[in-house]
C-alpha cells in the first residue's frame, strides 16, 4: 500500500515542474512523540490539460514510536483549505483578491558539510569516510 501511494503521487505530479522545499524540521514540543517538518509545495498537477497549484504551505507531523524509533504515522495539514488550492487553479485572477495569495518563497540556506579530505587526495571518498574514526 505503501509503494501504491509513493507511486500515486509521482503520477498525479508534474515531475518537471512541481516543487517541494523544505522550509524546517523539527521536533514538536507540543505533540509527544513528533517530528514537524514545513514545506513549501507547488508546482502543476496531471489532471485534464495539467493544473497550476500556486505555492501553499504543508506541515507534515511525522509520530515516532517511542518503542522502534521508526516512523509509524503521517499526518498532513495545510495553511489553505483543499478548495482554496482548487479554485486557485480553476480561476487563478482569484489568488490574492478572493483568495489567500501564493506562499512567499522559501529563502536557501546553505548547509555546511564536514571536509573529508584526510590525508592526502588519493584517497578515495570511503576511505577518507573511515579515517574519521580512526586513531
Amino acid at each position: 500500500m505503501k509503494l501504491d501511494y509513493a507511486r500515486g503521487v509521482y503520477k498525479l505530479f508534474d515531475q518537471e515542474t512541481s516543487r517541494a522545499e523544505i522550509i524546517s524540521t523539527v521536533v514538536n514540543n507540543t505533540v509527544a512523540n513528533t517530528i514537524t517538518c514545513t514545506w513549501r509545495l507547488s508546482g502543476k498537477v496531471n489532471i485534464g490539460p495539467g493544473l497550476v497549484i500556486k505555492p501553499y504551505i504543508c506541515y507534515s507531523d511525522f509520530t515516532v514510536s517511542p518503542d522502534t524509533g521508526l516512523i509509524v504515522l503521517q499526518e498532513d495539514r495545510f495553511d489553505v483549505p483543499g478548495w482554496d488550492i482548487l479554485l486557485s487553479s480553476l480561476f487563478p485572477f482569484l489568488i490574492g483578491n478572493v483568495l489567500k495569495p501564493p506562499a512567499p518563497p522559501v529563502e536557501p540556506r546553505t548547509v555546511d558539510m564536514p571536509d573529508l579530505s584526510v590525508g592526502g587526495s588519493n584517497k578515495s571518498p570511503l576511505d577518507k569516510f573511515f579515517s574519521l574514526f580512526n586513531n
